[in-house]
């Protein structure tokens, strides 16, 4: 049966004012981020945390110490492998020593944690009277210096030097000045010095300097004058230097003690003061950055309000994820950033000051704390800074926020004392009379918060004076306090005249401008600048001159504007400036009241969903806009307007928001609605992260190019925090860096961009994971750089940097690579030396064939000479034969007579002398053929000979071009040489790769000094001479940079003059002459004495010539070797540093300036004397 309408509006205010007295929370409560053995935790129960230098989070468990990152939970092992919980129980406590190392104290002593190693070191506890291997469980850990550390354990108190391992210990006595107990469980040491030690019987002061111990224990009589418990779990000091206790005994609570007036504030549990703290054991403190003290204890966590001394408790709640963990609450720290962290017996849970604070409410089985459905299509404000909540199908509901509680209204059928429909699409509070509701398909009601009586409103057919449409999407009052009602079909005004309600409707007209755009009307807004009235519909705006209740007619821009894109509008409001807002389907636009201007604020432009739901504007001037795809605040800057974007992640009870489901109950509280629930929040509380993540790069795990096949494990891993530079094995083709943004706020945001130069120039992002691998990279240096952003995409640029030395294998190694090259450069010139001595063998033999060829053609012509001669003579014979003749035929022509009788003789001599002519005939036939045929053998052999030197010339050119461009390709190795046996020199400190670099890079140069002057031996037989002017400052200078160069040490005087009193120009070939002055006056170098030696050298020009005098106060040249110094490969001395080419090469460049050069030497001194033309003509 339902109430009568007066019994029922009493009932109704009398719940409300039930709610608003009922519970003194005002604040929304605190939301944990928890983490248990669901999430990795190896054991849900911790006992103490702490958090190191890098930022990483530890807890002691029963199953060992164990970091954390955020993400994943990392159990640390001892020495031999093991976990900690295998050799000696749980972890029971964590402490950082003066230089920020990690110490844990568990059920088998106290163990110091290594980075590198990332294993768990023993620090072993001598017990006096005790075997050495006596365990004791080490429950509290503190640090007076560096060097000093102390100890609680479960058999008294140590206090250690870290330096020399001397140990004292201490064990309660009946005595005043004693220790109280000898089971300790917490110490401090504060600013003064003082060291507080608590145990089961209370608390008990140090001070090394006097050595005395002060107990202080309860007063029962009198609270104030002693601490409030017994059992001490936990003992810290505040930034005023204030002691804080807390026990956790049979008597518990907590204890201030004020230093300067010595007086103690006990916070004790009083059961006629809810405000005060739980009648529990106190666990752990800790002051956040609110100056509020938190109390872990057995039956929840405590804050105090240490200015109004006002306790609130916070409790675990099985059906809410967000409580914390479990109510035994066994350590509370704060982290660098503000977070408070707590150790429960459920895991771990986290109160983070960076999330966004964002409140939701939904449905769920407390049905006094949550909705009756989830679908909330409209929010309206009360007047009593309450909020109305229409659903989609569980009516309405009424939302006290500082009470959080609810009052539901639901449809009855056939009552005047329930809704007409549980599917409300829109409220208005009237007042603080009454409430209108629109629904859908069910009209308009109003609901009367004084009867509690309900009346609907329905179109009736054929009656144009009642409501216009059954689906109500908004519903408006104006300033003169007319109500307006929007419907899919039309707008209505409600119009009252003697008592009697009609309405007056505007609906669309195909073809009329002057009528509604579209007949779904969603919503309304007023512009009280112009006098006007927005409509919103789902084809666009509509405008209505509330004097004249005509349409407004767009110009073309704002038509365009309006109609294109922009069609479904889904809410309008009118922000502080009297500006309209307009969210569409499309975006967001604004209309500027006064300067009567329409203007696109998010579009395309904006990486944001479009399709924007509800606006709604805060104290700061800020919008929030909700959308079918998460909530948006936008804010202006001097270069446009900017967005943030908030999701499902960042707290909201959905992405998915209603169209106009939004309102403010109060100036610093905005709530949206949408399809699972609502979300309100204190915009002055959401703000992005401003913390930028430190970033770390964690390790690197080597693998072995044999061994990457399916799963394959690293065969090292090198712990990386503590490093900046690691080493790759040329074993290592495969290696992987794992690294952290060690940022707690939703941590499954943080992102990370990489880069390895030397490899790659340009950042890669890293699209899952937290490691990246590389493999077959060349040997050489690179450098890991590696950036994080945090939950709100702030970046912390500057990231972490890794040095990366992949070194080669050991052929390719610097070492090798000398031990090669000295090998290459001795095969190299070994064979050079055997081929120039083979052409030197094999140009003797060919001088020696030429000069005996030649001997044997000059007998020969000597041979035809004497021939020639015999012949020569012979034919004079017969000439003198023929004279005799004729004279003999004179004397015949007297003696007729006698010739006749003669005759016969004389024709007989005649026959022999023809005989004989013959035969001269025939001899000189012969002779000329023999000429012919000696003739032909020796142009024969002199072709021979000239042909024979061509190809001598060609080797001798052949081997000239080999040896210059051999002596130049190499020269560039040889420097290589010399710079990496630098750089050994530099980077190793080994002594024996020092000296053995020295004699690679002494090895290197000589070598590089000989191909020089093999480049200068080509230079000489080929350069054409190009006569040229030089000043001779310098060639003054040139030639002391090459002096000191050979003469490192600088032992050797030098001095250069010029004598040239005409002044008389220096014309000569620069090269040659560098060549010359330079190799004389190294041969002085090389040779000089070994005390006082000097080097002088003299330039003198006069109009005809240069001379040229290098005198030193050397070895001197001995009489039986003055004949060879010019030759090729000649060396003073066996064990002289040169290479026996420097004089020859001297002479060589004198004989190509046609000069002249002289030496004498005596009683260790020498003296070269060069004589050349100039100026030099060609």
């Amino acid at each position: 049966m339902l109430p009568k309408p007066g019994l029922y509006a009493l009932l109704f205010f009398v719940v409300q004012l039930f709610f608003i007295v009922g519970d003194s929370q005002s604040q929304p409560a605190l939301r944990f981020t928890r983490y248990s053995a669901d999430d990795g935790l190896a054991y849900n129960l911790i006992d103490d945390l702490v958090q190191d230098k890098y930022g990483y989070i530890w807890m002691a468990t029963p199953s060992g110490a164990i970091r954390f990152n955020g993400l994943d939970f990392e159990s640390i092992h001892t020495r031999n492998g093991s976990p900690i919980s295998l050799e000696g129980g749980q972890a029971n406590c964590l402490a950082l020593d003066k230089s920020q190392q990690l110490w844990v104290g568990t059920h088998s002593g106290l163990k110091k944690y290594d980075y590198n190693t990332k294993l768990l070191t023993d620090w072993p506890l001598r017990l006096p009277g005790k075997n050495p291997g006596t365990l004791l469980s080490v429950f509290a850990i503190a640090f007076e210096s560096d060097s000093i550390c102390w100890t609680g354990t479960d058999q008294g108190l140590f206090r250690i030097n870290l330096i020399n391992d001397q140990q004292r210990h201490w064990l309660p006595d009946q005595s005043a000045n004693a220790l109280l107990d000898q089971d300790i469980r917490s110490l401090l040491v504060d600013t003064r010095g003082y060291l507080w030690v608590g145990s089961r019987k209370g608390v008990t002061k140090y001070r090394h300097a006097t050595g005395e111990f002060t107990q202080v224990t309860m007063n029962s009589d009198f609270p104030n004058l002693g601490i409030a418990g017994e059992v001490i779990r936990d003992i810290m000091e505040d930034g005023k230097g204030n002691i804080w206790i807390a026990a956790a005994g049979s008597k518990s609570g907590i204890t201030k003690y004020d230093f300067k007036t010595g007086q103690f504030h006990n916070y004790l549990h009083d059961p006629d003061n809810a405000a005060s703290i739980v009648n529990s054991g106190v666990f752990s403190i800790e002051f956040d950055d609110f100056g509020r003290l938190w109390a872990g204890t057995d039956a929840g966590l405590e804050i105090l309000d240490t200015t109004s001394n006002v306790f609130t408790h916070i409790r675990h709640e099985p059906l809410d994820d967000q409580s914390i963990s479990l109510d035994i609450v066994m350590e509370v720290i704060k982290d660098k950033h503000g977070r408070m962290w707590l150790g429960t017996f459920g895991g771990l849970s986290i109160w983070d000051p960076y999330e966004k604070q964002f409140y939701n409410l939904g449905t769920g089985e407390n049905k006094k704390k949550n909705l009756p459905h989830r679908n909330v299509k409209s929010l309206a404000r009360s007047v009593n800074n309450a909020l109305w909540i229409g659903m989609d199908g569980g009516g309405f509901s009424y939302f006290d926020i500082e009470t959080s509680a609810f009052t539901n209204f639901e449809h009855h059928k056939n009552s005047v004392y329930a809704p007409s429909s549980n599917k409300v699409l829109t409220l208005l509070e009237d007042g603080a009379e009454g409430l209108w509701i629109g629904y859908w398909n069910k009209g308009l009601d109003y609901f009367d918060l004084k009867t509690g009586k309900f009346r609907n409103y329905l179109p009736v057919p054929g009656d144009d004076k009642s409501l216009s449409g059954r689906d109500v999407f908004g519903i408006y009052k104006d300033s003169r306090d007319q109500l307006w009602v929007a419907s899919w079909n039309g707008l209505s005004k409600m119009e009252i005249e003697a008592g009697k309600t009609s309405f007056l409707n505007f609906v669309h007209r195909e073809g009329d401008s002057n009528s509604l755009i579209s007949n779904a009307a969603n919503c309304i807004v007023e512009d009280i600048v112009n006098d006007q009235l927005f409509i919103g519909t789902e084809k666009g705006l509509s405008v209505l001159d509330l004097k004249t209740y005509q349409f407004h007619s767009f110009n073309a821009e704002d038509s365009a504007l309006l109609r294109t894109g922009f069609m479904h509008v889904n809410d309008l409001f009118r922000d502080s400036k009297d500006n309209i807002w307009i969210c569409t389907s499309s975006g967001l636009l604004r209309y500027q009241s006064r300067e009567r201007v329409f203007s696109k604020i998010i579009g395309d432009a904006f990486n944001i969903n479009l399709d924007l739901q509800a606006i709604k504007e805060d104290l700061n001037g800020n919008y929030w806009v909700s959308s079918k795809n998460g909530l948006n605040q936008l804010y202006q800057v001097p270069t446009g307007w900017r967005v943030n974007h908030y999701t499902k992640t960042d707290g909201l009870h959905g992405n998915d928001f209603n169209s106009s489901a939004a309102a403010m109950p109060r100036e610093d509280l905005i709530v949206f609605g949408g399809l699972n629930g609502l979300t309100y929040f204190d915009p002055a509380a959401i703000s992005n992260n401003s913390v930028a993540p430190e970033v770390y790069i964690e390790k690197i795990d080597l693998y072995d190019a044999s061994e990457i096949e399916g799963e394959s494990f690293p065969f090292q891993t090198i712990s990386l925090l503590d490093e900046q530079e690691v080493y790759v094995p040329a074993k290592a083709s495969m290696f992987t860096i794992a690294f952290i943004a060690l940022n707690y706020t939703d941590p499954e945001r943080n992102k990370y961009k990489y880069k390895l130069e030397g490899f790659q120039d340009s950042w890669h992002d890293v699209s899952e994971g937290r490691s990246v691998s590389f493999t077959n990279l060349d040997p050489g240096s690179y450098t890991f750089r590696v950036v994080a952003c945090n939950n709100d995409g702030l970046w912390n640029m500057d990231g972490a940097a890794l040095q990366i030395e992949v070194l080669p294998p050991w052929w390719k190694t610097p070492a090798a690579y000398l031990v090669f090259a000295v090998l290459i450069g001795l095969i190299f010139f070994g064979t050079m030396h055997l081929r120039t001595n083979n052409l030197r063998r094999s140009r003797l033999r060919l001088i020696n064939e030429v000069d005996k060829r030649t001997a044997e053609i000059k007998k020969q012509n000597e041979a035809l000479d004497a021939t020639n001669y015999l012949l020569d003579e012979k034919v004079k014979e017969i000439e003198t034969q023929n004279e005799e003749i004729s004279a003999q035929l004179d004397d015949i022509l007297v003696k007729n007579d006698f010739i006749a009788s003669q005759n016969k003789e004389i024709n007989e001599k005649n026959v022999l002398l023809s005989k004989a002519y013959q035969e001269r005939e025939e001899a000189n036939s012969r002779l000329r053929e023999l000429n012919a045929n000696l003739e032909h053998l020796v142009e024969e052999r002199t072709n021979n000979l000239s042909n024979t030197l061509m190809r001598l010339e060609k080797t001798s050119n052949e081997l000239n071009t080999f040896l210059y461009r051999s002596s130049h390709d190499l020269k560039g190795p040889l420097s290589t040489l010399v710079g990496l046996s630098m750089l050994v020199k530099k980077e190793f400190e080994n002594q024996a790769m020092i000296h053995y670099s020295d004699m690679v890079e002494g090895t290197s140069r000589v070598m590089m000094r000989n191909l020089k002057k093999l480049q200068q031996v080509h230079m000489i037989f080929n350069k054409t001479l190009s006569p040229e002017e030089i000043q001779f400052d310098s060639i003054k200078k040139s030639l002391l940079n090459f002096l000191n160069e050979t003469d490192k040490k600088g032992l050797v005087k030098k001095e250069i003059v010029l004598e040239n009193p005409a002044d008389e120009p220096l014309v000569c070939d620069r090269e040659i002459l560098q060549i010359i002055l330079e190799n004389i006056a190294e041969n002085a170098v090389f040779y000089c004495c070994k005390t006082s030696p000097y080097v002088k050298i003299l330039l003198k020009i006069d109009e005809k010539s240069l001379s040229i005098t290098i005198e030193d106060n050397g070895l001197g040249i001995s009489s039986a070797e003055k004949d060879r110094i010019f030759g090729m490969f000649f060396r003073g001395k066996e064990n002289s540093k040169g290479a026996g080419l420097g004089l020859y090469i001297a002479k060589s460049a004198v004989d190509k300036l046609k000069g002249e050069i002289f030496f004498q030497s005596a009683n260790e001194k020498t003296i070269f004397e060069v004589k050349l033309k100039c100026p030099m003509t060609i």
